[in-house]
């Protein structure tokens, strides 16, 4: 079975320039024949699915990916979960309010591009008592009194979507004519978990049929990949992204398009692969929609700056060193609050 499919009608936006008309551009699906699962971990991800998902991010940055391998009752179970939560009252969602000082629990009031999102939505990473603590990076999570179950689920789906962010990771890694585990370095031990990879759930109300707009403006992720299960259509007008039942929309972030080194240990791809931009539109028709991404990104202490594979003579470095810590710190403290112009990728560009 060839591993990329016809093109797919969704909710992500992915622009090339200026905004697109609806379906003029549509994000690819593709096959990933179980790679994902729990029991291949130690196999490399088929040589066409890793050309696949390179070609993706060469053009749009984004991809669907179908027959992953990841166990629909792990799914199902954080779904559900996800739902008891914001069904909560308001008061138990707000004694785990998240706050300058760690941004991890819940929020109803999340800025993107200093525009407030009308959402809510719950953060959490894989923080360990025993790590060094990292401010806006490794902070401890905050979970809500009593709901043992809302947390063991949240966990487990992140634990193994952390993994199959490894094994995106090595097909990325392939698509670059590179070996599987070449950018492991700069992303930690998987089995210890020192990146700084976090879950977030989304929660959009359903919108007023007389109002239109935004739930969340446009934006780019500012980590390597995100891997999204989304439950309802999201529309936009560069890229229409319908979803496909249990397949993950995976979407490169900045740090993949501005390639970088971690600990001298050097990643990514001098602006080959692209940062999809995405918004979503607030759900119309008086129904809710529910979002679930996991962000996969690198070591506190990595720098990000062009591989020298993909720097040349006639394509020069496009981005001086950005470090990571600061680069997130600084797009962390801007969803909270109004900080002025968020930091983005352009700001570390070289100008020719």
């Amino acid at each position: 079975m060839p591993a990329a499919h016809g093109p797919a009608s969704a909710g992500l936006a992915v622009p090339d320039g200026p905004a697109k008309q609806s379906g003029s551009a549509q994000i690819p699906i593709i096959d990933g024949r179980g790679f994902l699962a729990r029991e291949r971990r130690g196999a490399p991800p088929p040589q066409d699915v890793a050309a696949a998902i390179s070609e993706a991010g060469r053009t749009l940055g984004a991809f669907q990916l179908i027959n992953h391998g990841v166990d629909t009752a792990l799914v199902e179970r954080m779904k559900n979960a996800a739902a008891h939560f914001f069904a909560l009252p308001k008061e138990t969602k707000l004694q785990v309010r998240r706050s300058k000082d760690n941004p991890l629990g819940y929020s109803d009031d999340e800025l993107t591009k200093r525009v407030i999102d009308l959402k809510e939505c719950f953060d959490f990473n894989q923080y360990h008592p025993g790590r060094p603590h990292i401010p806006a990076l490794h902070t401890p999570n905050r979970w809500p009194e009593g709901e043992d179950e809302f947390r063991a689920a949240l966990q487990a789906y992140l634990s193994e979507l952390s993994w199959a962010a490894f094994k995106l990771l090595e097909a990325f890694s392939l698509g670059l004519g590179l070996p599987a585990h070449a950018l492991h370095p700069a992303f930690g031990d998987p089995e210890q978990a020192t990146h700084t990879t976090l879950m977030r759930l989304n929660y959009y109300p359903p919108a007023d049929p007389q109002e239109k707009g935004l739930a969340l403006n446009e934006h780019t992720d500012p980590g390597f990949l995100t891997i999204l299960l989304q439950d309802s259509q999201v529309g936009d007008e560069w890229c229409a992204v319908p979803p496909i039942s249990d397949a993950f929309v995976v979407n490169f972030g900045d740090i993949a398009q501005v390639p970088g080194t971690a600990l001298c240990k050097q990643i990514l791809s001098n602006d080959v692969y692209r940062a999809a931009n995405h918004r979503v539109v607030a759900p119309k028709g008086g129904r809710a929609r529910y979002s679930y991404a996991v962000f996969f990104n690198p070591e506190p202490e990595a720098v990000c700056q062009p591989l020298p594979d993909f720097v040349t003579r006639e394509r020069p470095a496009a981005f001086r060193p950005v470090p990571w810590r600061e680069f997130m710190q600084a797009r962390v403290a801007g969803n909270i609050e109004d900080l002025g112009e968020e930091v983005q990728t352009y700001h570390y560009r070289i100008q020719p």
